[in-house]
């Protein structure tokens, strides 16, 4: 099995948890936030931050963060020091149920500095 990293891939996602960062961010739509993995937080040491201005203002959905709920691969990614991500936020802030609370319609851009093909 062969894994291909590009140099850009952009995919729509969420911002969960603006019902907790509310307060401390007025979203912008457009507005562009950067990605940190967060391997000190306390509930999921898989989780990957949103964050403006050095703040958390919220987290990427745990399927795409964590290996223990999906894939992991945003914080796969993120943990090779050649690759950055940033999330822009898209759109008013909605609750889809099932407990996810409140959270923003957006759009993920994970980059590397290089092309890689590993077999």
């Amino acid at each position: 099995m062969c894994l291909v990293y590009f140099k850009r891939t952009q995919a729509p996602s969420w911002i969960k948890g603006y019902h907790a960062y509310k307060d401390s961010w007025e979203k912008e739509i457009g507005e562009v936030l950067e990605l940190q993995h967060e391997p000190k937080n306390l509930q999921d040491k898989n989780a990957i931050a949103v964050v403006r201005d050095e703040e958390v203002v919220g987290h990427m959905p745990r399927a795409l963060a964590s290996s223990k709920q999906g894939t992991g691969t945003v914080r796969h990614f993120l943990t090779k020091p050649e690759n950055k991500g940033t999330v822009k936020a898209g759109g008013k802030a909605v609750n889809r149920g099932s407990g996810y609370g409140m959270e923003v319609i957006a759009s993920t851009d994970l980059r590397s500095s290089r092309n890689t093909l590993k077999c």
